[in-house]
């Protein structure tokens, strides 16, 4: 299943002392490995995604990215609400960052069970479906 370590259940990340930037570092090692065995379990090809960090500045977490062909998939803390989420929605291609609806979930749910990680790989799934029916009908019109 999906391997789910302590930096993406943490909370309150920035690099403001010596402690918080541990935090963010973590998350964004943690937040790696989370998306490879988010693309191994989605048997997504290896060369068909690219798993990106964005450290950003002292006061926020940064994103780490999971862009594929057909599903964008990011993990962040927001400004306003602590603990880390997973938004994901589809996409065309790994030109679009646009993509699809947001949709969002959280790594404290998805750690809770199998079935819960079952869930939310079918929606993923789904989604990729989603972003090649999409590009398939922009070729065609």
């Amino acid at each position: 299943m999906i391997d789910i370590r302590s930096g993406v259940l943490g909370s309150n990340i920035h690099a403001y002392t010596d402690e918080g930037r541990a935090r963010k570092a973590q998350f964004h090692r943690d937040g790696r490995v989370f998306l490879k065995s988010l693309a191994l379990a989605l048997e997504l090809p290896p060369g068909s995604f690219e798993i990106r960090n964005n450290t950003a500045g002292p006061a926020v977490s940064g994103e780490v990215t999971l862009h594929a062909k057909h599903l964008y998939v990011q993990l962040y803390e927001s400004a306003v609400r602590r603990g880390i989420s997973i938004l994901y929605r589809s996409c065309e291609s790994q030109k679009d960052y646009v993509g699809g609806q947001n949709h969002f979930a959280s790594p404290q749910t998805l750690a809770q069970s199998e079935a819960e990680q079952a869930k939310f790989l079918d929606a993923c799934r789904k989604l990729m479906l989603e972003g090649i029916a999409n590009a398939r009908q922009r070729v065609v019109a």
